[in-house]
Order: structure tokens, then sequence, then C-alpha cells
């Protein structure tokens, strides 16, 4: 079944759009150069050679809109198992991206339906989406204030969004502060610096994630197949009858 969720009502909203941008980057933002769409073993060949071996391919139960994914804010999904992400296994201290250790990274791909309109899962039939750096700097303070500044320097003008949400569970007193930069390139493409505090699990994030709005229409397409092949094998099954 296909949910849409805009804000919970446990969801505080702090400050929504407090910065609204006047102008877009005037070129696509892209992830090490890998074109949006493409396929695993495209962006694969752009990753660094130190940990293209430690990349595995895990099926997603869910499936973020692109908005939720990017901002960290809201909760609209899928729930269908459409896409898929790679994960490194091993990735500390691989490598670096703006002077600071990338601690995970995270490539986000949903499924191609093949000529039968049903979903194909494998690493052949992907299309690229979204990507997501996950830093735990020291200092957390200035290694945030200095990931913006440095954003801000190449694509201008930012959207800000602070909120308050549950963490892991629907209590509202068990809220986690969630701060998100969003940047706007051509071509419908993303990138954004999200912070993620929770003091009292000791739960502390910074992230830089890069996306585009395409993947909504890729993953309205695999919810489609996926309720298709449902479907299909629902009329001939009499399993328990």
């Amino acid at each position: 079944m296909k949910r849409f969720f805009a804000l919970s009502i446990f969801i505080i909203l702090l400050c929504y759009g407090c910065s609204q941008a006047d102008e877009i980057y005037d070129k696509e933002i892209l992830f090490r150069n890998a074109k949006w769409g493409s396929d695993f073993y495209a962006v694969e060949k752009c990753l660094p050679e130190e940990i293209k071996s430690l990349c595995e391919l895990n099926i997603l139960d869910y499936w973020d809109h692109a908005e939720t994914m990017m901002t960290e804010i809201g909760m609209d999904y899928f729930d269908a198992q459409i896409g898929c992400y790679c994960f490194p296994i091993g990735l500390d201290e691989r490598i670096r991206v703006a002077g600071y250790e990338v601690k995970y990274l995270y490539l986000y791909f949903v499924f191609l339906p093949g000529e039968d309109g049903i979903l194909i899962k494998d690493a052949e039939h992907t299309a690229f989406c979204f990507a997501e750096y996950v830093f735990e700097p020291s200092d957390r303070d200035a290694a945030y204030v200095d990931l913006v500044a440095k954003l801000t320097s190449i694509y201008g003008d930012v959207d800000v969004y602070k909120i308050e949400k549950p963490f892991k569970t629907e209590s509202a007193a068990n809220l986690m502060y969630v701060e998100t930069n969003l940047w706007y390139g051509a071509e419908d493409t993303m990138v954004s610096v999200v912070r993620m505090d929770h003091q009292e699990v000791d739960y502390h994030k910074i992230k830089i994630k890069y996306g585009f709005m395409g993947a909504d229409g890729l993953a309205e397409n695999a919810y489609a197949a996926a309720m298709k092949e449902e479907k299909e094998n629902a009329v001939s099954n009499i399993d328990g009858l």
C-alpha cells in the first residue's frame, strides 16, 4: 500500500523555509560526476578505487520521496520493495570529503521494470537516485558551519529548514533536532547538508546528500510495476482456501 504522510503530529515545526533561495545553481548537481538514472555498475566506476570492492546491494523495504530523502523532514514514502542501497562495508577512514573522514556512504537505486512490466531486482536494472555521506566529526559545530559555507560558495543561495521530530519512537518527548540546508541545481538536482542531534541517546550526525526530483517519477513507475506483479500473483493463488 502506498502511504503518504506530511508532517507527523509529533513533529514540532520550528522554522520552515527560514531562508528561501532566490536562484538555483545553473548546472546539474552530481555525485562524483555519476549521472542520475544510471545503473549501479556505471555509478561504481565513479567511486574511489579503494572502496569499489566494498559495495554490496541491499533491498529496501520502503522508498522515500525525494524531498523526504533530501531534507530528513516529513514521512512520505512508498510502502513496497522498489529500490535498494549500496553500503560499502569497512569504509572507516578510507575516504575524506571536504577535509573530513567519511564514516558511512549510502547510494540509493530504484529498480526498473522489464518488458513485461515486472520489476527486475538486480544491479543491472537499477537507476541511481540519491547518495549520502555521513560524518561524525569531533567538533560538530565547526564542521557543520564549515560544510555549509563550502557548499554555499559553490552552489549559492540556500533553503534552510529546522524541525524537531520523533527519534525511533512516536513520543513527543523523544525528539531529535534536524537542521537542513538545501541547494537546487539545474535539471531538478539537489544537494543538502543535514545536521541531526539527539542529546539523550548521544546521536549526532552530519550528512551531505545528493539527489534529483526525477527519482519520484522513477519510483512511481517502480511502484506501479510492483503492484502489477502483486495483483497478478494474487489472481492465480488459491493457497489456504
